[in-house]
């Protein structure tokens, strides 16, 4: 088992990049789902990075990623994301309520009562979970296939 001691020591944190990887991979998908383009400035901002050794993570920062996933306004009040509370989200804070309200985008106004929750990251976030048994199957027949094990 010396090949599975050694991984443990200096691999752990390239499996869990792969793992962000695959989150991202997940991510990338839902917003397909919700007919929100890939390349934009939303999909691009989805990333995985490995922290340490030990540890890696999966963000998305495309600027206004926090309102497309949790939803705004009285329209994301009416369906808010499984987690808001836990992420201190406040829905319609300013009480705009049914008159909505005017906000600027290229050079024109557009009105809004706000956006449903498009939860992409928590969605990618179960799809992972599920996938997690299988990739670490994956990665421990590697290992012991390396290590001389069949």
């Amino acid at each position: 088992m010396k090949g599975l001691s050694s991984w443990l020591e200096s691999d752990v944190g390239d499996f869990m990049k792969e793992i962000a990887d695959k989150h991202v991979d997940f991510a990338k998908n839902e917003l397909n789902k919700y007919g929100i383009k890939i390349g934009g400035n939303l999909g691009n901002s989805i990333i995985a990075e490995k922290i340490d050794n030990n540890s890696a993570i999966s963000s998305a920062d495309g600027g206004h990623a926090i309102y497309v996933e949790f939803g705004t306004g009285i329209v994301g009040k009416d369906k808010p994301h499984k987690e808001a509370n836990k992420f201190g989200i406040t829905y319609d804070r300013n009480e705009h309520k049914e008159k909505g309200w005017i906000y600027p985008k290229d050079n024109r106004f557009y009105w809004t009562k706000g956006q449903p929750s498009k939860p992409f990251m928590y969605n990618a976030k179960l799809r992972l979970d599920r996938a997690i048994p299988k990739l670490v199957g994956q990665k421990a027949k590697q290992l012991l296939k390396k290590a001389g094990y069949k």
